[in-house]
């Protein structure tokens, strides 16, 4: 059995399946992995894996589409994988047809949210992809998986999909023994947000509320972790990331691997997206981490919160509202140590990386008719 995994960065392959590429070598698959070359190659064929170079950039233009869709193609036919795990939209789009045309007999679509195409793309590129997901998804040898149960509704209204041949799988897991409940660290409040430095992930709200929050003498501290995704048409510049760390109103520090570390070292996770998020990887690690979370009330961000419970859910794109609920986490440490435990519980029920990676194995059964586990 070989399953060939699609993806569209091998950062992101990296960070989000990983963890999955292992367990289904360990039972038994040979393992490629085909992504744009970056700084993972090395980490990917290190671990084992096979390795192989595809065009599947982030562009929408038809022609790099194209030259995408005839990569792929070329792979498929050259590999003869049993299984294509397909992961994000450009994946799916072009895996899926070209698994069609080479006849691959197993194919899982993971949508991992709607993203920006959804949340503020301009119309008629919202129809064409509609239209193309509809294209790709009715075929009956594929599954597809969604991360909450807000897009696969949207998708079944749509008719995009067929409904016995779809599921929900919360997220990508966490590695709950990396992200572990630390106690709090001492000094103000710290405030994190680690995610791509993009305006659909709520990033100038953030700042908007740390101003209100200044405004009224409220003692605290925003950290910013992460980069500008400059391919992304919604992306922050890098010069209003620096003007904000030189105000002082937040300390932008980067893109970094050692997120557990951050959490570690602040009160409260924030992230307060108006994207269409599937379930972001930030939210678990932090409530693995036992920090209350502060949240907008969006797909993918209210799964893993429980207003009151185990954070703060606000709508989206309201600074006064965020700037609220983040005051009432810094002056109430009790009721932030008790969200944060409710938190790192519900991980360890729902979204615990073993319990997602039985999941997606159990849809490969379902795909394949062959044993995975």
């Amino acid at each position: 059995m070989k399953v060939l995994y699609l993806v569209t960065d091998d950062s992101f392959f990296w960070s989000h399946r990983r963890s999955l590429a292992r367990a289904a070598r360990e039972a038994g698959a040979e393992v490629v992995v085909a992504t744009p070359p970056g700084p993972y190659r090395e980490c990917i064929e290190g671990a084992g894996f096979t390795f192989r170079p595809v065009r599947l950039g982030r562009s929408l233009r038809p022609d790099r589409l194209a030259r995408a869709f005839a990569d792929v193609v070329r792979l498929y036919r050259r590999e003869r994988p049993d299984l294509v795990h397909h992961v994000s939209m450009r994946a799916i789009l072009c895996g899926s047809l070209a698994a069609r045309l080479t006849g691959v007999p197993g194919v899982v679509n993971l949508v991992t949210g709607l993203g920006w195409v959804f949340s503020s793309g301009p119309a008629p590129l919202r129809l064409a992809v509609r239209e193309a997901y509809r294209l790709c998804l009715r075929d009956r040898r594929s599954w597809t998986v969604f991360q909450n149960p807000d897009d696969r509704d949207e998708f079944l209204n749509r008719g995009l999909i067929v409904p016995e041949r779809s599921s929900v799988i919360l997220g990508s897991g966490v590695d709950t023994g990396r992200f572990r409940p630390t106690p709090e660290p001492e000094g103000p409040p710290t405030v994190l947000l680690a995610a791509r430095m993009l305006q659909p992930k709520g990033v100038c709200d953030l700042v908007e509320a740390g101003r209100l929050l200044r405004r009224d003498g409220v003692a605290h501290r925003i950290v910013l972790a992460g980069d500008p995704d400059e391919r992304n048409p919604s992306a922050i510049p890098v010069d209003q990331l620096h003007a904000w760390h030189d105000e002082g109103v937040v300390d932008w520090v980067g893109h970094r691997e050692d997120v557990d570390q951050l959490l570690g070292d602040c009160h409260v996770a924030c992230l307060p997206s108006y994207y269409r998020e599937g379930v972001p990887k930030f939210l678990l690690e932090a409530a693995a981490t036992a920090r209350p979370i502060v949240t907008t009330d969006m797909p993918g961000c209210r799964e893993v919160v429980r207003d009151g419970e185990s954070g703060l859910l606000v709508d989206p794109q309201r600074p006064p509202a965020l700037a609220a609920a983040l005051k009432e986490l810094f002056t109430d440490a009790d009721s932030r140590r008790a969200m944060g435990a409710a938190g790192r519980r519900m991980v360890d029920q729902h979204f615990n990386e073993d319990v997602v990676i039985r999941q997606t194995l159990g849809v490969y059964e379902s795909v394949t008719g062959a044993p995975w586990m």
